[in-house]
């Protein structure tokens, strides 16, 4: 049914059934149910309501369409439209979850150039950051949390009151040892904050399967790591943990350098070091908590307020009323649904 599938030879299977690496998890928040299913090649995740759930259930192989249109009242099936239900089924397919038979398609390759970025894959860090939950794990606890944050409180405020002093340190290290340094220790930190992301989701139970290179618009290298297995995760709170966790890691690093530069002599390497450390532990962190950017600002509000795709339903709404302050008809909302990748 998907037309790049069919060009390399590979067929829908009838009657239809979901492919073998498809599975699904339930998710509910207070009154609202929704299903998370999953297709663990080529870790998409898709969000489907109840009714949406029932119909996708009974592609099991043995079903026809016309079998599924007519519904069950007594097994709670709904009915749905023959042309209705092809198209859902097309959908399905088009997404790589249904089982095919043939040759193998490239949505897995497909997906590494996606609107405006192309993804590098570098390596799967699943076993790396299993073993480094078991070492760390307790970094999460509340103890360990709110101890953190107040000194990261204390240290911000000490800075503060340091600030002119810090302002002439950073231009001294500017001059000393050059923008090219300050840039490759913002880099590296920046690289370690994709590794909070996936440690953080493996340690509230998710898979991380990926990480690697990011170029935006085709140009802005960046690094990136593909948590959406939080998509599987029953609470919310574990959620916002995961996008959080980059920017947390930023702050205990930034923490960290400036506490050993308030307490060091000034102008040695120690003290030149931790001024450094202190600044690539700043950097970006505004720029990734601007929700009107995809980055963790956006994912973090996009979880809390817990609206699917929140950038296309936002830009179709302000689309629809440019449209209408125009007096021109409304533009056709998207409602697609896309992997979360977090990128730096």
């Amino acid at each position: 049914m998907a037309s790049e599938a069919t060009s390399n030879g590979s067929y829908c299977l009838y009657p239809p059934r979901l492919a073998d690496e498809v599975d699904i998890t339930q998710q509910s928040e207070g009154a609202v149910t929704r299903y998370i299913v999953r297709n663990a090649a080529t870790a998409r995740y898709f969000i489907l309501k109840q009714p949406e759930f029932l119909i996708l259930t009974q592609f099991d192989g043995t079903k026809s369409l016309s079998d599924v249109a007519k519904g069950s009242p007594e097994a709670n099936l709904p009915r749905v439209a023959l042309p209705a239900l092809i198209k859902f089924l097309g959908k399905l397919d088009s997404l790589g979850l249904l089982a095919r038979e043939g040759a193998k398609t490239t949505a897995a390759a497909q997906q590494n150039h996606r609107g405006l970025y192309i993804k590098f894959p570098l390596f799967n860090p699943n076993r790396m950051l299993d073993r480094l939950d078991r070492l760390f794990g307790w970094a999460f606890t509340k103890t360990t949390v709110v101890s953190s944050f107040v000194l990261m409180t204390v240290v911000g405020l000490a800075m503060l009151a340091r600030l002119d002093e810090a302002s002439s340190y950073t231009s001294y290290l500017f001059r000393e040892y050059g923008l090219a340094t300050i840039i490759a220790i913002a880099l590296i930190i920046t690289a370690l904050h994709e590794f909070a992301h996936g440690f953080a989701c493996k340690h509230f139970g998710g898979d991380v399967r990926e990480m690697g290179l990011l170029l935006v618009y085709y140009v802005l290298p960046g690094f990136y790591c593909n948590v959406t297995d939080i998509y599987r995760m029953g609470r919310k709170q574990q959620r916002l943990w995961v996008i959080f966790a980059g920017i947390y890691w930023q702050l205990l690093v930034s923490t960290g350098g400036g506490l050993i530069w308030l307490l060091s002599t000034p102008y040695t390497v120690l003290a030149d070091i931790s001024m450094l450390v202190f600044i690539g532990g700043s950097f970006n962190i505004l720029v990734n908590c601007n929700p009107l950017i995809k980055l963790d600002g956006y994912y973090a509000l996009y979880q809390a307020l817990g609206i699917v795709n929140l950038q296309g339903k936002s830009s179709a709404f302000v689309r629809s009323r440019i449209a209408r302050l125009i007096g021109s008809a409304q533009p056709r909302p998207v409602d697609s649904q896309r992997p979360m990748v977090y990128a730096s």
